[in-house]
């Protein structure tokens, strides 16, 4: 059985905000760079490339289809830090407690 990961474009220049497709958690995606783009990657395997994120001064906050969001300078301080404190660092921008101990 040959098993389809997902693969989102989205365009992150010229925009305030980005909305993630459903089924994208903010609390469980990896942040990475490439080249101009900012791509996260879930756990599951889904991924979504925003594209020109990293071109513009002021990136577009990024909304998840659950509700929460992460803005634009937090999810440049986020690529390429581990799940641990990517984790960490949500719960704190939420200002709530995260079972980052899983991790």
């Amino acid at each position: 059985m040959n098993h389809i990961r997902p693969l989102y474009h989205l365009r992150g220049a010229n925009t305030d905000a980005i909305d993630l497709p459903t089924g994208i958690n903010l609390d469980a995606v990896s942040f990475r760079r490439d080249k101009a783009n900012l791509v996260l990657a879930a756990p599951e395997g889904t991924t979504v490339i925003i594209r020109d994120f990293f071109t513009v001064e002021s990136p577009p906050r990024l909304r998840s289809a659950d509700g929460e969001s992460v803005t634009g300078d937090l999810a440049r301080i986020l690529v390429g830090l581990s799940d641990r404190a990517v984790c960490v660092l949500m719960s704190r921008n939420r200002e709530r407690h995260s079972p980052c101990g899983a991790l």
